[in-house]
């Protein structure tokens, strides 16, 4: 019964991971108790932990960290857990796994211009975190027997070839238009009630259309924001939904501070993920 699930799980989980948006058929369909969610999130982040070049660097780290926490507080749900971590990848990308952990890409903090676009990627991810997308999308995909196997410690392979894949394809992109559309929406919200300019998510839509169309539609090196609908579409229901704050919108571009300092030093970086003048100055 075991090789069965896990012949399952090995034709189920690309589909799950390569990037194509899921159907809205099935709805909100979740298997998953807020208890197992977050139990399931523990173990993937562990074994991300090892599959991935995570960063440790506490000022680049804790400046992620700062800038959650800040979007977190002024959430719908600001007692649920939540863990920001930050991984070696250029790849402008970010993204939730079940459990409230988000993963922030060091290409992503180098491609942002200033920290409220960076806040706008972590707040559209908070949005699939707060209305458990990650969890649909694995009910979805491989099923409850699969997932309750994995929580209760009887897939341990299965849960490796999740976290492996989460890591290779940039975490859980294939969501359907409704839920997209949704999670921009709570990222507007949190940014405006946060004291950021919520047209960051606009000015960050608009730079990964500018590469798109820079390389000919392809999306070599853009994971963030890939499934449909369409980032034109979505810039203009992000404009309109701003536009209903009127003269209460907010309007930093920082808040923490310190956006310059931690995108330098990420840009400084090597490919371990080390500082590059660092390990420099030490040969």
């Amino acid at each position: 019964m075991r090789f069965f699930w896990l012949v399952i799980l090995s034709l189920s989980l690309p589909a799950l991971l390569l990037g194509c948006a899921t159907s809205d058929f099935l709805g909100n369909f979740n298997l998953i108790s807020p208890r197992e969610e977050e139990q399931l999130g523990e173990q993937l982040s562990d074994e991300i932990r090892k599959e991935s070049k995570e960063i440790q660097d506490k000022e680049i780290v804790g400046y992620i960290q700062a800038i959650g926490q800040k979007l977190v507080s002024v959430s719908m749900q600001p007692g649920e857990p939540y863990a920001f971590h930050v991984i070696k990848d250029d790849s402008v990308n970010a993204f939730a796994i079940p459990g409230g952990h988000i993963y922030v890409h060091t290409g992503l903090i180098a491609a942002a211009e200033n920290e409220a676009e960076i806040a706008a990627v972590i707040a559209h991810e908070m949005g699939h975190a707060e209305n458990h997308h990650p969890t649909e999308n694995m009910s979805r995909a491989i099923g409850a027997q699969i997932l309750t196997g994995i929580i209760l410690g009887n897939e341990p392979g299965a849960l490796q070839q999740a976290a492996a894949g989460l890591v290779a394809n940039g975490g859980l992109s294939a969501y359907s238009r409704s839920a997209e559309r949704e999670a921009d929406s709570t990222a507007v919200f949190l940014l405006n009630r946060a004291g950021y300019d919520p047209n960051a998510i606009v000015t960050f839509f608009e730079k990964l259309l500018a590469i798109e169309k820079q390389q000919g539609g392809g999306s070599i090196g853009i994971s963030l924001f890939s499934s449909h609908p369409d980032t034109v579409e979505r810039i203009n229901n992000a404009k309109a939904q701003i536009n209903t704050f009127n003269v209460q919108r907010a309007s930093a571009k920082e808040i923490i501070g310190g956006f310059q300092a931690v995108n330098a030093k990420v840009k400084s970086m090597d490919s371990t993920g080390q500082d590059a003048v660092k390990t420099e100055a030490r040969r």
